[in-house]
């Protein structure tokens, strides 16, 4: 009775023009034991207008209510709405008496036309039934309908040629009295029909998990006991200042034995000394070793990558293979014959300098050394320094040898991984997670379309300057703020779909999990913006009417606590799970176990802070290659090039093919991934939430905010005692200043109190 009430009202009540009212008489229909129709007349003819729905459906309940005993005995199997459409002076006709006909509309899938009603009247000419099968000749084609009744609710169907299946789908309807109101099914897309209308679009995407990584089972599933690989090298180049240009004058080579030190002096020149020094490691004992340079991703790194070109082994080539990140050598593989060795930068696992390393690790102090005394003389005029000089590099790659020798054990003997099998400690963390905490099919990797939308909500921490001076202001940092969010919060991990309304459908946020395209208004008297979007190159918090990629529960704080309007239009819902709270526990529970000075402690924190941007990581790596100069007209004619370092004849380039670029949308294309950008945008989303939570309470609360960056926010007034604490997500003063003066987003000067 609702429905039939609320679909009249639909079709001819809200159409209504000004001054026009409706005339009803409602009937009922019904047959008795015998099989005899009757039609009866429920009360007397009604006036209503527009506005009236209540009141209709009340007097059509009251009226069925006290209807006689015949009515109540005999089941109705039809309720009939005649009306006529009046003005209100009753005196003019604008419409015939009888309802209008339910008219055929249509909904191409694959580019044929299906229609949009499970009324199988309209879908053509009926060729047979038999037991649940109906088949129907397609209106104006060669198509036969083959369809199967499940039950009520539910129809299977086959469009065919012959006996030829062109292709299959199933309908649902979610009210069996509105037969335009269902939901199709077609392979892995679902299309939901309101009315005859396509109101919005599902399509469950395909999953690609991220692997467990097992350590005690082999390629070929049998156990293994993992070992520790202690197989690396270091090494440290010393360098002067020479006509304007750094120079070495210095290497020393420590395999945990010997050292092997080689001074310009002892040459003819640079290009003897560094090719002396990298030639020995060409050697079968030191195959499949790392060489760790630390700060090999800077200058180190083009100072070895022009050497190593001229290298040689056994009169043969030597092949090199570097992989770079953001302008920055992560790892450089040396094949030479049938060995290789890989060169690594040990700060990018590390993440601190030599002299601070030595400290949290025990093993002895940091020389100094004061370079302006070297620079810009001769290799006879630095022969006064070499004794000094060589103690001090064979100081660096000893110290830098027992750092890593030492973090290397502590990882191993805490989860038998072996820091050689991770270049840097995103992917260290990486690991960690893989082997000790993710479970087979919990997480989905993303890319291609899904991953290039998602990736625009991806935008960082949010940067605010409010007032440009002050006195005596507070200053407090949040404890590790990416792990709080990382433990406390459901992630989305998988069973992707994308969503996309039409016909002016929209996704309702309350229901939705994930990332969705939304069009934004701000209220006029919004203090303080909370969603960013990426805009000209800047990240930016607009205020007035904008639209972009946004986490859905950000959207969510924004629409409770801030006034944001929210218009939803399509986006990538997923499962969720709270996936890190035991990896964040876990180590912040080491970390108390440790003192601050212990390594355990230090290990335990980065690895806790350096997990969560590796999901993060773009899907679509460029490939790095060696070339010679010549033969760059062909890369630029084909591809994107991305960096280009120049060595004498050689060349450096890393590249992306444009038909991989072009290919990208193609989410079927195998690409090395193991990211989901998905978590690592909830996470940071999540830190703008506990962000604006404490811009909120200063804003409710009296209190100014001066300046706040990605994890600190800088006020007039103290903080209450229950939001500071020692614990992930509390706030700790870090200090209280006499003056500030605040320029710009990472701009500002303070002033502390003596």
């Amino acid at each position: 009775m609702k429905t039939t009430i609320k679909n009249f009202f639909k079709e001819v009540m809200n159409p209504l023009k000004t001054k026009q009212i409706v005339l009803i008489l409602f009937k009922i229909k019904f047959v008795d034991e015998e099989n005899n129709v009757y039609i009866r007349t429920l009360g007397s003819l009604l006036k209503i207008n527009k506005k009236e729905y209540s009141r209709l459906f009340n007097i059509l309940a009251s009226r069925l209510d006290l209807s006689d005993n015949e009515y109540k005995s005999t089941p109705v199997t039809e309720l009939i709405i005649n009306y006529l459409i009046v003005d209100e002076n009753n005196t003019k006709i604008s419409k015939t008496t009888s309802p209008q006909k339910e008219k055929l509309v249509s909904h191409k899938i694959k580019n044929i036309s299906l229609p949009s009603t499970c009324n199988l009247k309209l879908w053509g000419q009926q060729l047979s039934s038999i037991s649940n099968i109906i088949k129907i000749a397609k209106r104006r084609s060669k198509y036969i309908f083959e369809v199967e009744i499940i039950n009520h609710l539910e129809r299977s169907i086959k469009l065919m040629v012959g006996n030829e299946t062109i292709l299959s789908f199933k309908d649902i309807l979610t009210d069996e009295k509105d037969l335009r109101t269902f939901t199709r099914y077609f392979e892995k897309s679902e299309f939901h029909y309101i009315n005859g209308k396509v109101l919005s679009k599902v399509v469950y995407k395909n999953t690609f998990f991220l692997k467990r990584l097992e350590l005690f089972v082999n390629r070929e599933s049998r156990k293994i006991i993992p070992q520790i690989n202690q197989n690396f090298i270091t090494l440290d180049i010393e360098t002067q200042v020479l006509d304007k240009t750094i120079s070495p004058i210095m290497v020393d080579i420590y395999d945990g034995m010997s050292h092997s030190n080689y001074f310009i002096s002892d040459f003819n020149n640079v290009d003897e000394m560094m090719n002396t020094a990298l030639n020995e490691l060409l050697d079968a004992r030191y195959h499949n070793h790392k060489i760790y340079v630390h700060n090999l991703s800077n200058f180190d790194g083009i100072f070895l990558l022009k050497y190593l070109l001229n290298l040689r082994y056994n009169g043969m080539q030597v092949f090199i293979e570097p992989v770079l990140k953001d302008g920055k050598f992560i790892n450089l593989d040396l094949s030479f014959g049938k060995y290789k060795i890989s060169f690594r930068d040990s700060y990018l696992i590390l993440l601190f300098s030599l002299a601070k390393l030595a400290k949290t690790f025990n093993v002895g102090e940091k020389g100094e050394f004061k370079y302006n005394l070297v620079d810009n003389l001769n290799s006879n005029e630095l022969v006064p320094f070499k004794q000094e000089l060589m103690i001090y590099c064979k100081n660096d790659t000893k110290i830098l040898y027992e750092i890593i020798s030492k973090f290397n054990n502590l990882i191993f003997s805490k989860w038998s991984l072996n820091i050689n099998n991770f270049p840097t400690l995103p992917s260290l963390a990486m690991g960690l997670f893989k082997s000790k905490y993710l479970r087979n099919e919990e997480v989905s990797v993303i890319k291609g379309k899904p991953y290039s939308d998602i990736r625009e909500s991806y935008t960082g921490g949010s940067t605010d300057m409010f007032l440009p001076t002050g006195v005596n202001i507070y200053g407090y940092d949040i404890n590790s703020l990416y792990p709080h969010s990382m433990a406390e919060n459901d992630l989305p991990v998988n069973n992707m779909k994308y969503i996309e309304c039409s016909n002016k459908g929209t996704i309702e946020l309350n229901n939705f999990f994930g990332f969705c395209y939304a069009d934004i208004t701000t209220p006029d008297n919004l203090n303080i913006p909370i969603l960013q979007i990426h805009h000209n190159n800047r990240t930016v918090s607009p205020l007035g009417k904008f639209t972009g990629w946004f986490f859905s529960e950000e959207l969510k704080y924004g629409v409770d606590e801030f006034d944001y309007k929210v218009i939803i239009t399509k986006g990538y819902s997923f499962d969720k799970a709270n996936l890190f709270k035991s990896y964040v526990n876990d180590l912040y529970n080491l970390r108390l176990t440790y003192d601050k000075k212990d390594p355990m402690n230090y290990i335990a924190k980065i690895l806790m802070n350096s997990l969560y941007g590796r999901f993060g990581l773009n899907p679509l790596l460029p490939d790095t290659l060696i070339i010679d100069k010549d033969s760059l007209d062909k890369f630029i004619d084909s591809s994107e090039i991305v960096e280009l370092i120049e060595f004498e004849d050689k060349l450096l380039i890393q590249y992306i093919e444009e038909n991989k670029i072009g290919n990208y949308d193609n989410e079927e294309l195998d690409v090395v991934n193991n990211s989901n950008v998905a978590i690592a945008s909830a996470i940071t989303a999540y830190s703008r939430i506990t962000m604006a939570k404490i811009k909120r309470y200063c804003l409710d609360n009296n209190i100014k905010i001066f300046y706040s960056d990605t994890d600190s926010v800088y006020t007039n007034k103290p903080l209450p005692d229950y939001l500071v604490g020692k614990e992930l997500g509390k706030w700790k003063l870090e200090g209280f200043y006499e003056e500030g003066v605040f320029v710009a987003p990472k701009v500002y000067g303070l002033i502390p109190f003596r």
